[in-house]
């Protein structure tokens, strides 16, 4: 007993020693990364096609390709802060009738801040990290006004282009894995929350959820 006890405690300590040593890299990285993001306007359609005569309809898109650039200091193994810039999928509503189309476009971009704290999954050179901090998002909608009537779940905008911007919360979590220190690969999910009411403001911030594939470069100390 006293023999496997001190096996245990061995292990452990390996597996303590290792997780340090396979922590995240300490110093200035930089990176970009792709994946799939969508923006939560909560409507199928802005647009009411129903009193219209076929052939009418009304279509969405609202998930599509994503980018994020950006570089970050891990002060220690387990923390670190990071700036990124994120241009997100466009959301596109158009209403096809035989009198006319209409169409409204959502684009977002915004620059953050956050910081990352490190799990070391045991010797493997991987780490889980969890992600908080702030975004400012500037929306611009595109909104091309050719008669058909809207449903009155999002508020009637201006016809032309209407900008808007709000810094929001930002969260997230993620998984990432080192290369001979110097190259990363990180897979990560992360969120900024909404803001406002679409019936009563039509440039309100909806929920943006991004989930993409990284490659960053550390500077090593």
């Amino acid at each position: 007993m006293k023999r496997k006890i001190t096996k245990i405690a061995g292990l452990l300590c390996l597996l303590a020693y290792t997780s340090t040593t396979f922590a995240a890299t300490i110093g200035t990285y930089i990176g970009a990364g792709g994946g799939r993001s969508s923006a939560r306007i909560p409507t199928s359609s802005p647009f009411d096609v129903s009193i219209y005569p076929q052939p009418s309809s009304a279509t969405k898109t609202t998930v599509g390709w994503s980018e994020r650039v950006f570089a970050g200091y891990n002060f220690t193994d387990y923390f670190g802060i990071e700036i990124g810039w994120n241009n997100w999928n466009r959301s596109l509503y158009n209403a096809r009738t035989p009198f006319g189309n209409s169409a409204m476009q959502y684009n977002f971009r915004d620059y953050d801040a956050i910081g990352k704290i490190y799990f070391p999954i045991g010797y493997t050179g991987a780490n889980l990290y969890a992600l908080a901090g702030a975004a400012r998002v500037t929306e611009t909608l595109t909104y091309t006004d050719n008669g058909v009537i809207l449903s009155g779940i999002i508020a009637e905008p201006n016809p032309g282009v209407t900008h808007a911007s709000n810094t929001r919360p930002m969260y997230g979590v993620g998984g990432n894995i080192t290369l001979y220190r110097r190259f990363t690969i990180n897979l990560e999910v992360f969120q900024i929350s909404s803001v406002g009411n679409f019936t009563n403001n039509p440039t309100a911030i909806p929920f943006l959820t991004m989930g993409y594939l990284g490659f960053a470069y550390n500077f090593q100390m």
